[in-house]
Order: structure tokens, then sequence, then C-alpha cells
């Protein structure tokens, strides 16, 4: 696929499968750079890719937990997944339909 603007050489783009986002951004593409480092305050608050340490990568918004080193995710139309382990974590750049 095309690069949007601002990409990096380390832009990647990842396509949704499901719903939490809601069912209108199933199969849009969304791009992040792919470069896995731990969250930082940057991204609290903000649309992420994110690493879980059980292997799963999922599109969420960021926020810190109730207890210090874990983390809330946060969906559209899933319940929040919280105190959560986060491996890595990167802003999301663009979303676009497919």
């Amino acid at each position: 696929v095309d690069a949007p603007d601002g990409a990096t050489v380390d832009t990647v783009a990842v396509e949704i499968r499901g719903d939490s986002l809601g069912s209108f951004f199933d199969h849009w593409l969304v791009y992040y750079d792919d470069v896995h480092t731990p969250p930082s305050a940057q991204m609290m608050n903000r649309l992420c890719v994110i690493g879980l340490v059980d292997g799963r990568i999922l599109i969420k918004k960021l926020l810190k937990g109730t207890i210090p080193g874990k983390f809330t995710l946060l969906s559209q139309f899933e319940p929040p997944i919280y105190d959560t382990d986060v491996e890595w974590c990167a802003l999301v750049k663009n979303m676009v339909p497919r």
C-alpha cells in the first residue's frame, strides 16, 4: 500500500480485523512506526498499536493503570482491559479505509 504523508522508513500498515473500534473501521489500514518502545507519557490517552506480553497486538487507547507499571486499554465497543502488562507501544500515525 502507499505510505501516508509523514511516513518514515519504519512506517508500516496493519489491517484492522474486528469491530472493537467500531464496525465502520473493520478492514481499515492503520499506519504506525514499527519501533517497539515501552509506553511513554506522550502515548497516554492516545490511540496506539500495543504489543502485549502474551503476543497479542491490539489497537487501543492507552491509559495508566491503577497499579504502577500497568496499563488500561480502551476501545469503543469492548470492555476495558484493566491493569495489563504492555511489552511495546507505538502511536497510530494514520488510518484509512481499504
